[in-house]
C-alpha cells in the first residue's frame, strides 16, 4: 500500500509541474504575441493578421490553462502532504520532523488567490466554448516513436468522451445541471491535458516514459467514469441534494 501511494505523490508531482511548466510557456507565449502586435500598432504599421490570430488564440488558451494550473496543483499538493504524513505514521503529525509543517501550509493553497471552487468557475467557460479544441487536434496531428503507439491511442480516445460530455451538457441549456457537473468536465480535460504533456516529455525522457504509461491508463478510466456520470442524466442527484441540504 505504501509502496502505491508513493507512486501516487511523484507521479502528481511530476504532472502538476508539467502542467505549470506548459501554463507559463502559454502565458510567455500570449504576452509577447500580445506586445508584438501593440508596438506595431503604436507605429502605425500594419498587423501581421496571422500573428494578431495566434495572440488571440494563446490568451484564450491561457485563460483556461491557468485556473487548470491552480487548481490541480494545489489539489496536489494537498493530497502528497496527507499521504506523506500517512506514510510516516505518528512521527508524520508531530513536530520532530517537517511534514506536519508541510501539511499546515499546504492547506491554504486551495483557499488563497481564488478556492479550487473558484477555479473550476474559471476554467469552465473555456472548456464550454471549445478553447481547448485547437490544442487537443494540435496533438493530435503529431508524430510520435511507434512504442508509444498504445498510449497515444489511448489518450486520443479520451478526447471526443469530453467533446460528447461537453455538448450533452451545453445541449440540455440548463445552468443548474452546468454548475453541478463542473468540476467533473474540468477534471476531464485536465485529464487529457496532462497526458498529453506525459507523452511529450517521455519522448525526451526515458524516466518520464514510465510515468506516462500509469497516468494514462488511470486518466483513461477517470475519464470514462466522469462521461458516463455526466451523461447518465443526474437530475434526480440534484433534487437528493436539495433534500439533504434542506433537513
Amino acid at each position: 500500500a505504501v509502496y502505491e501511494m508513493l507512486t501516487d505523490m511523484k507521479l502528481r508531482i511530476e504532472a502538476g509541474r508539467m502542467l505549470l511548466y506548459e501554463t507559463g510557456k502559454i502565458v510567455d507565449l500570449q504576452k509577447h504575441l500580445t506586445a508584438r502586435v501593440q508596438q506595431a500598432q503604436a507605429r502605425g504599421e500594419a498587423v501581421d493578421p496571422e500573428m494578431k490570430m495566434s495572440a488571440k488564440y494563446y490568451e484564450r488558451l491561457a485563460s483556461v490553462l491557468t485556473p487548470f494550473s491552480k487548481y490541480f496543483n494545489a489539489e496536489m499538493c494537498n493530497r502528497v502532504a496527507y499521504q506523506g504524513i500517512q506514510v510516516m505514521g505518528g512521527s508524520g503529525f508531530m513536530k520532530d520532523y517537517n511534514m506536519e509543517r508541510y501539511y499546515r501550509d499546504a492547506r491554504i493553497t486551495n483557499i488563497y488567490e481564488g478556492t479550487s471552487q473558484l477555479q473550476v468557475v474559471g476554467a469552465i467557460g473555456g472548456i464550454l466554448a471549445g478553447v481547448l479544441n485547437r490544442y487537443f487536434d494540435d496533438f493530435q496531428q503529431r508524430s510520435f516513436p511507434g512504442k508509444f503507439n498504445p498510449l497515444v491511442r489511448s489518450t486520443k480516445s479520451m478526447i471526443p468522451l469530453l467533446q460528447k460530455a461537453v455538448q450533452h451538457v451545453k445541449e440540455r441549456h440548463d445552468s443548474e445541471y452546468t454548475d453541478f457537473v463542473s468540476r467533473r468536465i474540468v477534471d476531464m480535460a485536465i485529464d487529457i491535458t496532462i497526458s498529453i504533456l506525459f507523452l511529450d516529455c517521455a519522448q525526451r525522457d526515458e524516466r518520464k516514459a514510465s510515468l506516462a504509461q500509469i497516468w494514462i491508463r488511470d486518466a483513461k478510466q477517470r475519464v470514462s467514469d466522469e462521461y458516463h456520470y455526466i451523461t447518465a442524466n443526474r437530475t434526480q442527484i440534484i433534487d437528493l441534494h436539495d433534500e439533504i441540504l434542506n433537513q
